[in-house]
């Protein structure tokens, strides 16, 4: 295979667009998630997302590792449950809040304690990018 000298460098400046086009979209933010108890053997998982960037990101999907959330029997605050993620074994919440520049947001789920140790990480999707997502792992419940 031939190139043209011209041709090289148009080729390579394509790739760099493409490159570029599909950034990280998780840059400048942070990601926290911890499980607090709440007494009488209640507890919450409490995600926030924080937005440092200057364009507004969009918080998707909380995904929760189906053992960690099956474990502490997580659900909204309305009784909502997530859906099963196979492919993944994950159980997974629909967000979709964008998140204006220099704003936070905190997602929860109350459940309770389990009477085993458990642990499993929680994905943050961020502008349904499935493969630049940030993850936490979580662990609870050791009596």
């Amino acid at each position: 295979m031939v190139f043209a000298p011209g041709r090289l460098a148009v080729g390579a400046s394509a790739l760099a667009v493409v490159l570029t086009a599909c950034s990280d979209p998780t840059r400048e933010m942070s990601f926290k998630a911890s499980i607090e108890e709440r007494g009488s053997g209640q507890l919450e998982l409490i995600a926030e997302v924080s937005n440092f960037s200057a364009e507004p990101k969009t918080f998707n999907d909380l995904d929760v590792d189906q053992r960690l959330h099956n474990a502490l029997q997580l659900q909204t605050a309305d009784g909502a449950r997530g859906s099963f993620t196979p492919i993944d074994n994950t159980i997974s919440y629909t967000i979709n809040k964008v998140i204006a520049p220099q704003e936070s947001f905190q997602f929860r789920l109350f459940g309770i304690q389990s009477e085993e140790f458990v642990s499993g990480d929680v994905d943050f999707i961020i502008n349904n990018d499935y493969f630049n997502y940030r993850s936490i792992a979580l662990s609870c419940c050791r009596n």
